[in-house]
């Protein structure tokens, strides 16, 4: 069975750890390594690494970030809306359903 699968969070640590602070978009960082977890798996966050000497963001984080990530506002990621973000969050979503059908 999948752990749960916060789309919103793993985006926000992918475009946290990009501007050097991993937890720059959340308002709370309970469960926070469940999220780190999830990002891993989906393969936007590299393994090792912590939320204190940095996180690596892979290629296909990266490359999610400047595509759909550019233009969110600062503060929580809860706020974050629009097309750009649903579609961040859709590929979210496949990729960690890939990871389940292997």
């Amino acid at each position: 069975m999948r752990d749960f699968l916060s789309t919103m969070h793993v985006l926000a640590l992918v475009k946290g750890s990009l501007e050097g602070h991993p937890t720059k978009y959340f308002g709370s960082i309970l469960e926070i390594n469940r999220h780190l977890d999830n990002a891993r798996r989906c393969g936007l966050i590299a393994p090792g690494g912590d939320l204190y000497d940095g996180l690596t963001v892979t290629d296909a984080g990266r490359d999610l970030a400047e595509r759909y990530l550019t233009n969110v506002p600062l503060g929580r990621a809860n706020s974050w809306t629009g097309p750009e973000v649903d579609a961040a969050k859709r590929i979210v979503q496949q990729l960690a359903d890939a990871t389940e059908e292997t």
